[in-house]
């Protein structure tokens, strides 16, 4: 299960952000025949192919009709579907909806970042995490260290090793390890 921030148009054509949420996971059954059947699936985000017109269809000279498909592929567009509620006690009514019955520390918890050039996805988060954080302290967690299933550790500003309470963990000049 994962959140994350994806740049969308409001009603008047300008860009903003949203938070939406997906999930993934892994069915197996047996098909009417008895043959085992395997598939993964993913639920909140799909693909949806941007059809417009064929700048290069042509006309048959007698009939004036045209020849080939009136409209064309022009690539795909991602579009999500399930967006986060900012109150912390919705966030929480929809993730336990999604959940059901299952078991939720059996669940992998992911922050996904985009906007960076490599992406980044943080699964160091605890149900706790995830569904009490904003999508802002998920961020501001995750550069630092990560969630609580992680010790946790990043550079500062200066260069220097810090855990995830700030504590210097390492002298990044004198080479000097451990806790000062």
């Amino acid at each position: 299960m994962s959140r994350q921030l994806v740049p969308t148009k409001d009603d008047k054509g300008r860009t903003i952000k949203k938070e939406y949420l997906t999930y993934s996971g892994y069915f197996s059954g047996i098909t009417h025949r008895g043959e085992e059947y395997h598939a993964n699936f993913e639920i909140g985000r799909y693909k949806k192919p941007r059809i417009v017109p064929n700048g290069n269809i042509r006309y048959d000279p007698k009939t004036g009709d045209p020849i080939g498909n009136e409209k064309s592929l022009s690539g795909v567009e991602t579009v999500y579907e399930i967006e986060v509620p900012k109150s912390k006690t919705e966030r929480k009514k929809l993730i336990d909806e999604i959940i059901g019955d299952n078991f939720p520390e059996e669940i992998r918890y992911y922050f996904n970042n985009e906007d960076e050039p490599m992406g980044r996805s943080d699964s160091t988060f605890s149900y706790d995490d995830f569904v009490n954080y904003s999508i802002d302290e998920l961020r501001n967690v995750s550069f630092k260290g990560g969630g609580s299933l992680t010790p946790g550790i990043y550079r500062d500003a200066d260069g220097k090793l810090r855990d995830k309470f700030g504590q210097l963990v390492s002298n990044a000049e004198t080479g000097k390890g451990g806790y000062q």
